[in-house]
This record gives structure tokens, sequence and C-alpha cells, in this order.
């Protein structure tokens, strides 16, 4: 099953989760307890319309190959 790492704001691991392949990331975080949003984005939710855009971000089978240096 793919893992869902949670980092805080300072790039500290919080959480590592496993989650089903083809998971929204906006429905699995919010599946975990947690949420997509920060204290400025919560209050413009969206539920799931697209504006802070995870939930257009699929989890596939795995971890993705960088695609940066």
């Amino acid at each position: 099953m793919p893992k869902l790492t949670i980092r805080d704001k300072e790039g500290v691991i919080v959480d590592k989760l496993e989650v089903k392949p083809q998971s929204n990331l906006r429905l699995a975080m919010l599946e975990h307890g947690y949420s997509p949003y920060t204290k400025w984005t919560q209050n413009l939710n969206c539920g799931g319309n697209g504006i802070c855009a995870t939930c257009g971000i699929w989890i596939l089978e795995s971890e993705p190959v960088p695609t940066h240096w």
C-alpha cells in the first residue's frame, strides 16, 4: 500500500499513513484526521472543488520518482 508522509511546517515528519492505491490526497488526509488546509485556506475551503488543488492529486501504487534534480 502507498505511504503518505505528513510533515509539519518545519519539515519534521509527524506521521506516515498507509493509504489505498488510487486515493485522493484530500480525502485520504481527512480520513486520517489531518486537514489539507492551513489556517488561512480553511476559511476558503471549497469542499473538493479545486481551489487548493489537493482534490486533484491522486496517490498511485507507490512513491513517485522525483522529476527534478
